[in-house]
C-alpha cells in the first residue's frame, strides 16, 4: 500500500479516462476535483499550461521557457492527450469554477512497459496546498493497476517540492544526481 497522504476524497464516482473522479478539500479547505482528463478539455488545459509563471514552467520542463504563448499550450495539450489511456493516463485537478488548476501524467516507457515516468504541475496560486500530493498519489495508483512495477520522476535539483513528494511517498527510492536535475526511481511492486 502507498503510504502517501492525500487530502481525504469526499466523493467517487464512474472511471473514465483513468481513474475515479474525486473531490476533495486542500490543506486550506478548498474544495477541488480530481478526475481524468477528457477531450472536453483541451480549452482548460491549454489555458492552464498559458498561465503558468517562468519559475513553474522552469521546475516543470527542466528549461528557461518564459511563458507558453497559445500555440506552445495547444501543442503540450495535444502530446497530452495523443496517448493510450493504458499507456498515458493524464490527470487533472479543477477548482470550483472547473477551471483546471493542476495536470499529472504517466508515461509508459516504450522499451519497457513496466517503467512508467511520472511528471505533474500546479498552478501557481494553488501551490503548497497538498494538491501536487493528491495527485501523485493518485497516478502511483494508476501505475499499481496498469502493472508499472517502476516509477521514475526527474526535476532540477532546486525543486524541492518534487524532493519532498517523493521523500513523503513511503516508496523506496533511488536517486542519480546529474548536471542540475536528479532522477528518482522508485519501485512500486514494493509500495
Amino acid at each position: 500500500m502507498i503510504a502517501i497522504r492525500a487530502p481525504r476524497p469526499l466523493s467517487s464516482r464512474t472511471k473514465m479516462r483513468t481513474s475515479a473522479v474525486v473531490t476533495f478539500r486542500t490543506q486550506r479547505g478548498l474544495l477541488l476535483t480530481l478526475r481524468p482528463a477528457a477531450t472536453g478539455d483541451l480549452r482548460g488545459l491549454a489555458g492552464f499550461l498559458e498561465g503558468l509563471s517562468a519559475e513553474t514552467l522552469f521546475l516543470r520542463y527542466l528549461a528557461p521557457i518564459p511563458r507558453l504563448d497559445s500555440e506552445a499550450a495547444r501543442q503540450e495539450v495535444r502530446r497530452l492527450m495523443d496517448g493510450s489511456p493504458a499507456d498515458h493516463p493524464v490527470a487533472i485537478v479543477l477548482d470550483r469554477a472547473q477551471q483546471v488548476v493542476a495536470v499529472g501524467e504517466l508515461v509508459r516507457d516504450a522499451g519497457d512497459p513496466a517503467i512508467a515516468e511520472v511528471a505533474l504541475v500546479v498552478a501557481d496560486a494553488y501551490q503548497r496546498d497538498g494538491i501536487g500530493r493528491a495527485l501523485f498519489a493518485d497516478l502511483l495508483k494508476l501505475g499499481l493497476q496498469r502493472g508499472i512495477k517502476t516509477l521514475r520522476g526527474v526535476a532540477l535539483t532546486e525543486n524541492l517540492a518534487v524532493r519532498r513528494l517523493f521523500g513523503s511517498s513511503g516508496l523506496r527510492y533511488t536517486t542519480t544526481f546529474g548536471s542540475g536535475t536528479i532522477e528518482f526511481e522508485a519501485a512500486l511492486d514494493a509500495a
